[in-house]
């Protein structure tokens, strides 16, 4: 599963990133490339029989689990 991951992150380096001299994705993009990186990881585990749930499962918890910043606006006094 960790090469599986390794070459998920590598498809998501646009050619773009690599003219530019990037290894990894750039980071404004880290969510969308952490999702397809997980769903990757799912797949693999789906395939090797060692995931506890179905993968449309895993993938719809991959999805919902998702972390969003909100923060809430800081007023000084």
């Amino acid at each position: 599963m960790v090469a599986v991951a390794a070459q998920a992150l590598a498809e998501t380096v646009t050619d773009a990133e690599l003219a530019s001299g990037l290894l990894y994705p750039d980071v404004s993009r880290l969510s969308a490339v952490s999702q397809v990186v997980a769903r990757a990881v799912a797949r693999q585990a789906h395939l090797d029989g060692v995931a506890e749930r179905s993968l449309n499962e895993a993938i719809a918890a991959i999805e919902d689990e998702r972390w969003s910043p909100a923060y809430k606006a800081c007023v000084a006094v």
